[in-house]
């Protein structure tokens, strides 16, 4: 039985990041800690496995911390516009009523 629990733990350690890094999509980055998180819903829910999993989605969320930030980082410089984006845009929502 302890060799069973222990195969069983080591297949499952850090399944939460791998969840978090691979939900995300071009539309929204990873998560910082997000197997953590994961594996927090998942023990709500009542799957108590996500205990089991728990310390290894830790130590995959921490190791992969770096790269999850930088992908922040690169969605919201696509997503917020630039400032001289906003004050041409200005520029221009003066000028057409102005206009009118």
């Amino acid at each position: 039985m302890v060799p069973a629990s222990l195969a069983l733990s080591i297949a499952i350690c850090g399944c939460g990041t791998m969840a978090s890094i691979t939900n995300a999509t071009g539309d929204m980055p990873p998560k910082p800690f997000g197997g953590v998180v994961h594996d927090c819903d998942a023990l709500a829910m009542g799957n108590f496995l996500g205990a089991l999993d728990l310390p290894g989605s830790f130590i995959g969320d921490v190791v992969t911390l770096p790269e999850v930030l930088v992908e922040n980082a690169h969605y919201r410089r696509a997503s917020v516009p630039q400032a001289s984006e906003l004050r041409d845009g200005h520029t221009r929502k003066a000028a057409a009523s102005d206009d009118e």
